[in-house]
């Protein structure tokens, strides 16, 4: 993919892609910047997994709403990587114990852990056509990110999964080609819990965030409903009369309204700042202010 630099008089020229020298460079470069790439807390690094497995993961981490994060690390292409992520992803699942206690060695014990959407992120160059039509059938939080290194030292990352959220979801389902033994949540769990009203608000907002950019996706969970990039940018939870949406901070929000509160330390949200909204008339306001969260992780 062509990048290009424009000069102090408007002038564009062409930015080469670079190669990194190996794989361990590659890992390290995320590694001291996973929050800011991936939105993702580092745990630790080669994490071995036992003489059953064995093998090493390339890097764990927890996600913004502390779900486990396996993250494997190509240089280029790799026809195995993607039955190497899986492989890990079932360690992890027998090994919840393992990896509690290396994010509360690395993050003290008051560290939350959530296990309601384990991810696996696999970082390459480039991906064979079947692991890319693979990772479709899949059940779990796959996400196939390409990366590209320009001379200027900057990174490119695309997320090349082309079916996300209830869709990957339901053909996993239809097709049975792997499947966890983990409760399944969705849009339709949340909307039992909560009111007709609050229903139809949601409705009007998420056509409105969806239709931001067709690469976000909408994941629901059990207690709330998320919508990501490569991070996370926006999180709603239904509340007994209004939704209440958790947002990424933004240096200087635009908020006339002076609708944006800060989050209760004690919530340990990393989506740290919050609006509610009661009423249709509300959400183009919300679009607002949730598109600069989303513009935020851009």
């Amino acid at each position: 993919m062509p990048l290009f630099k424009m000069n102090e008089k408007g002038k564009a020229s062409k930015l080469n892609m670079i190669k990194y020298n190996s794989e361990r460079e590659l890992q390290n470069v995320f590694q001291n910047n996973l929050e800011e790439l991936l939105g993702v807390k580092f745990i630790a690094t080669e994490f071995a997994t036992g003489e059953v497995h064995g093998g090493r993961i390339d890097t764990i981490g927890i996600d913004q709403e502390n779900n486990p994060v396996i993250i494997e690390y190509k240089l280029s292409q790799n026809d195995n990587v993607l039955n190497q992520g899986l492989y890990y992803m079932d360690w992890l699942y027998d090994h919840k114990g393992d990896f509690e206690s290396a994010v509360k060695n690395k993050l003290g014990n008051e560290q939350n852990i959530e296990w309601d959407n384990p991810k696996l992120i696999i970082i390459a160059q480039e991906y064979s056509k079947f692991d890319k039509h693979a990772v479709n059938r899949v059940s779990e939080s796959v996400y196939l990110y390409k990366y590209h290194r320009y001379e200027d030292n900057s990174i490119y990352l695309e997320n090349i999964n082309t079916i996300s959220g209830e869709d990957k979801k339901e053909v996993a389902k239809e097709k049975k080609e792997y499947n966890i033994n983990r409760e399944e949540y969705s849009l339709d769990k949340l909307y039992s819990k909560t009111t007709d009203k609050l229903i139809e608000l949601h409705k009007e907002l998420r056509e409105k965030i969806l239709n931001i950019n067709e690469q976000i996706e909408e994941r629901a969970v059990k207690h709330y409903v998320g919508y990501r990039t490569t991070k996370q940018f926006c999180m709603i939870i239904f509340d007994k009369s209004k939704i209440n949406i958790y947002l990424s901070p933004v240096e200087k929000w635009n908020d006339p309204k002076n609708k944006v509160q800060d989050v209760p330390e004690s919530y340990r949200f990393t989506l740290n700042k919050r609006i509610s909204i009661s009423s249709i008339d509300e959400v183009e306001y919300a679009i607002d202010i949730i598109k600069q969260s989303y513009e935020e992780t851009l």
